[in-house]
C-alpha cells in the first residue's frame, strides 16, 4: 500500500524515468508529477515481513497463445 500523492501524469513520468525518456516538456504535468515506486519493490530482497522467502521467479509466456514457456519454479 503506498500513500503518495499521484495522478494520471505520474504514469507517464514513471514510463519516462524507467526507460530514461526524458520529459515531454512544453508545459506537460509529468514534470511535477508525484512518484510511483512507492508501489512497487524494486530491491533484491526475496523474504517478506514475516522472513518467508518467496524468491525471485521468471516466467515466459508465449506471445500468441499466452501459455507458459518457461517458468523458473518448475526446475
Amino acid at each position: 500500500m503506498d500513500h503518495s500523492v499521484t495522478d494520471q501524469s505520474s504514469i507517464l513520468s514513471f514510463i519516462e524515468d524507467n526507460w530514461n525518456l526524458g520529459r515531454i516538456g512544453g508545459g506537460s504535468t509529468d514534470a511535477i508529477a508525484g512518484t510511483l515506486n512507492g508501489m512497487f519493490d524494486f530491491g533484491d530482497e526475496r523474504e517478506d515481513r514475516r522472513g518467508e522467502d518467496h524468491g525471485t521467479r521468471r516466467v515466459i509466456l508465449d506471445p500468441v497463445s499466452g501459455q507458459i514457456l518457461d517458468d523458473d519454479a518448475r526446475d
